[in-house]
């Protein structure tokens, strides 16, 4: 049988809400913006989605940094590049040219959370929005959701 990603990502019973995960949902962005955790139990990787859209206003600049923690109680602190994939954690959006684009990053770390913040100049907006596709699920089976 051949397997696609589509499949990978769904749970046993057909669920999509196992796999992905959306930590900011799309918005025009003015402000900073701390996103929602992605909580990790149960997966050993995850893929970091951020769609970036169109300027909205002229911006000056906008910083996406990729957060861990042990609990969603405590601090977030920055991810190490040695647990990171497919690029630097920081990613700026400055101009038209890096605007309107797809950033990929990968994360290996042990941390159970993850969350990615933006700290955006008070001029800034553009569209984005943010998703956490999470892989390398630790049992075959049905995740038990409530442990």
């Amino acid at each position: 049988m051949k397997r696609d990603l589509h499949h990978i990502l769904q749970s046993g019973a057909g669920d999509t809400a196992v796999g992905a995960a959306v930590i900011l949902a799309p918005i025009a962005a003015e402000t900073a913006i701390e996103g929602t955790e992605c909580d990790l139990r149960g997966y050993r990787s995850a893929e970091i989605v951020i769609n970036v859209g169109a300027f909205t206003t002229t911006a000056t600049e906008a910083t996406m940094t990729i957060l861990e923690s042990d609990s969603s109680a405590t601090s977030f602190t920055t991810v190490a590049a040695a647990d990171l994939r497919g690029g630097a954690n920081s990613i700026v959006i400055s101009s038209t040219a890096t605007a309107s684009k797809v950033y990929l990053r990968g994360y290996v770390g042990n941390s159970r959370y993850l969350r990615v913040d933006v700290a955006a100049s008070a001029t800034a907006g553009y569209i984005v929005g943010i998703v956490c596709l999470r892989g390398h699920r630790m049992n075959k089976g049905k995740l038990n959701e409530t442990a």
